[in-house]
């Protein structure tokens, strides 16, 4: 299943790079989190420690920190949680000018390292 996640997950990338020819949708993204979802518990079922249930929060990490730190950043500024604005990271780098293509990249490189640090936390033996 991983894998197969993975060549769609490549095949979709090739036609939604800026401009995007493309677009996943939120039924497209609920599929996808779902099934990731169910690889990462999947996954952290297969070790007994603690430390297996941060491996799949930390491999997603650009998507689930950015979003608590929009939450956290409305709720603490008296906005409502749903009420859409600027403050995701992508508007932020736009902002600070960046272009498309470069916030692609840089959050992909973020997403890379986030994953590797996942995969060394699951090859130590603790």
């Amino acid at each position: 299943m991983a894998i197969t996640l993975v060549g769609v997950g490549l095949a979709y990338l090739k036609y939604n790079k800026p401009p995007a020819k493309v677009y996943m949708g939120d039924a497209g993204a609920t599929l996808l989190g779902f099934v990731l979802s169910v690889i990462a518990l999947d996954g952290a079922f297969k070790q007994a420690t603690i430390l297996s249930l941060f491996i799949p929060i930390l491999a997603l990490g650009v998507p689930i920190f950015d979003n608590l730190f929009v939450v956290f950043r409305r709720f603490m500024n008296g906005k409502p949680i749903y009420k859409a604005d600027a403050t995701q990271v992508h508007y932020r780098l736009l902002s600070a000018g960046l272009n498309p293509k470069q916030i692609v990249t840089f959050l992909c490189l973020i997403s890379v390292c986030f994953s590797l640090t996942s995969i060394i936390l699951l090859l130590l033996e603790v």
